[in-house]
């Protein structure tokens, strides 16, 4: 308790001292009788560094609310999705799987919920913007930085008001030791909890007390099928995964490649879905001026989901009597016995499930590169260039079935490609420079963002074979549609200054014009979005340690800010034409016109057109206390907000 010690240790040997809340030392003995230590606290929760829009602050410098996940949490979780990482590890953060499929897509909601047009968060990995997480493998993810109030997100502006999660992959490291292969692999099973359902018997007694004059007196009861549809539709999951990655580092170049492969079988029969991806992270350093690098990662998703007539399960098998059998005795799918009138109406779940078949390919890629310039005055000037790609295919094929009540004799095939890219550029300028006891840092930037889509969507009916291929026949009906927009274009400039005096006083400010061509009407194309905040680190304070000695660290802060809204159809502020046939002549003739009469087509607006629409502000003021206490084994942050959601459409 005295902190004495004694140690029997050879001259060549090394000591290590460590303890809650300090940091370890690790000292040789070399020859030495009397070995006095001193240990230093260790503030690593304050100290680590967050990723904040285009940068990076550390976290006991930070006045917004913003929470950190590292990789090393989840690394060793059973998930496939990096949104799930964030359930249950983060306040005010609500994430909701609403479906047991193998590539459902938990939504996630931040502060609750922001508006009717609810928008998902906007997702940066590696500074660039990406509509979702789904390609993305979690165990190559070094940390994930969520942006919670508005002072911390307002720098993204107009795509920020379902909060902002960015996302920062792993690089290489260890320069000039060997390289790093990592490999692992996981086998796992997923046993669903089902509801056990009335077998025959009890099934018989039910319906004597609800409906006598079913089965009350009637003959044959002991040949009815005994059916436990949950067994038939049912099955116990299971997922293979298999992570490989070699990564290393020099003096002058990091990287990391990595590659993966998610097989998983969905506990409903015929429901799976496989994804393989592979990631490619450099940096390299051509000078101690410049630094270039890139990432880039591609991944391709096959599924086989539930559509066409298994949507007649929506209630099976939990309305689907247990007397139905799987199969009748000459091989087609079971139906109602006849002659009880127990009156069902529904399908045979099994043979719905068979009826149809579908694949749905998601093909993924991101990519970007980037160069760090170190100017003169303390300037740095990064600029990133960012393309995605994105290309989706789903065939659904619906043949013939015959479910006694339920029946179609006319098969059909639907196929849909929705294809989507989009470039992004931008262009920063920022300053570092401490003077004394005041430092300051401060961004400038721009950015702009095209984005094109191109979506088809085909169906036939009476298809000349079963299968994935338009074959016409006599009595095939086509149809056609799709949309074609090059057009979507965001121009952005935005900045923001944070100073601090003495690590003790903090003020920070940002804001970011928005110009959004397509979503905005043209009288009201660019929104402006402001914030600021302001902290004090009491605990600095020199009367601090007598009256609280117990804290190490304690810090109050303040912002308030805004977001805008922009998840809305695009060209919502126009109205398409209508065309109208007018008569001027007698009624009558093949088409309601007297043969030879004049006729007039009109076109009118079918509503009208608002030019001014802007769609939603959402306005936050959020109070936070951080701090640490017993020598940084305790940590701890509580907040107050209050949103405010303004709509604008005139």
């Amino acid at each position: 308790m005295n902190g004495n010690y004694t140690v029997n240790a050879k001259n060549s040997d090394v000591l290590v001292f460590t303890s809650i809340g300090y940091a370890k030392q690790e000292i040789a003995v070399n020859n030495r009788q009397t070995i006095n230590v001193s240990m230093q606290e260790d503030n690593q929760q304050l100290n680590e560094v967050v990723v904040v829009g285009y940068g990076t602050q550390k976290r006991k410098d930070l006045t917004g609310s913003i929470a950190s996940v590292k990789g090393d949490a989840f690394k060793d979780q059973p998930i496939t999705n990096p949104i799930e990482a964030l359930e249950g590890r983060v306040a005010g953060v609500n994430v909701i799987t609403a479906s047991a499929a193998p590539d459902a897509v938990p939504q996630i909601i931040i502060r609750g919920v922001a508006s009717f047009y609810q928008p998902n968060p906007l997702y940066i990995v590696d500074g660039v913007r990406q509509s979702d997480l789904n390609s993305i493998n979690p165990q190559d993810i070094a940390s994930i930085d969520i942006a919670k109030d508005a002072a911390s997100a307002a720098i993204y502006g107009s795509a920020a008001a379902g909060g902002v999660i960015l996302i920062t992959t792993k690089k290489g490291s260890n320069a000039g030791a060997p390289p790093l292969i990592t490999f692992s692999a996981r086998y796992g099973v997923t046993k669903p909890k089902l509801v056990q359902l009335l077998d025959k018997d009890d099934y018989l007694k039910a319906e004597d007390i609800l409906n006598p004059t079913v089965f009350t007196g009637k003959g044959g009861l002991d040949t009815l099928a005994n059916t436990n549809w949950v067994n038939v539709l049912y099955r116990t999951g299971t997922e293979q995964n298999y992570n490989l990655s070699i990564s290393g580092a020099s003096n002058n170049i990091n990287y990391l490649i990595s590659g993966f492969y998610n097989q998983q079988t969905g506990i409903f029969i015929k429901n799976y879905s496989n994804i393989g991806g592979v990631r490619v992270n450099t940096d390299y350093k051509l000078s101690k001026y410049l630094t270039i690098g890139e990432q880039i990662n591609a991944s391709q998703r096959i599924t086989s989901p539930l559509v066409g007539a298994q949507a007649f399960l929506a209630n099976a098998p939990f309305r689907t009597q247990p007397i139905i059998p799987v199969y009748n005795s000459n091989g087609s799918y079971g139906t109602e016995p006849p002659g009880y009138g127990a009156q069902y109406s529904g399908p045979n779940p099994l043979g719905a499930v068979n009826s149809a078949s579908a694949q749905d390919t998601k093909n993924n890629f991101q990519g970007n590169v980037y160069a760090d310039l170190k100017l003169p005055f303390h300037l740095d000037f990064k600029t990133t260039l960012g393309y995605s790609y994105y290309l989706e295919t789903e065939d659904l094929f619906q043949n013939t079935y015959n479910f006694g009540p339920v029946s179609s004799n006319v098969n059909s095939l639907t196929k849909s490609y929705n294809q989507s890219s989009q470039l992004l550029s931008n262009y920063v300028l920022s300053y570092n420079q401490s003077f004394g006891k005041h430092n300051i840092s401060a961004l400038a930037g721009y950015e702009q963002i095209t984005d094109k889509t191109n979506n088809i969507d085909a169906g036939e009916s009476q298809v000349g074979e079963p299968g994935y291929s338009f074959i016409q026949t006599s009595a095939s009906a086509l149809s056609l549609s799709g949309t074609y927009d090059p057009q979507s274009l965001i121009k952005s400039q935005f900045a923001r200054v944070n100073y601090n005096f003495n690590e003790r006083y903090f003020l920070s400010g940002s804001i970011r014009q928005d110009a959004n061509y397509t979503v905005f009407g043209p009288n009201k194309q660019k929104g402006v979005f402001p914030a600021a905040s302001a902290g004090w680190t009491i605990s600095e304070e020199p009367f601090f340690n007598k009256v609280l000695p117990e804290l190490n660290s304690l810090k109050f802060r303040a912002s308030y800010g805004q977001l805008g809204n922009s998840a809305i159809p695009p060209y919502s502020f126009t109205v398409p034409y209508q065309q109208n046939n007018i008569s001027t002549g007698i009624a009558g003739g093949a088409q309601g016109f007297a043969p030879g009469a004049p006729f007039q087509i009109a076109n009118t607006l079918a509503g009208i057109p608002n030019p001014n629409l802007h769609w939603e502000t959402i306005t936050e003021t959020n109070i936070g206390i951080d701090g640490e206490a017993l020598h940084g084994s305790l940590y701890f942050t509580a907040e107050w907000y209050n949103k405010k959601n303004v709509r604008y459409d005139i």
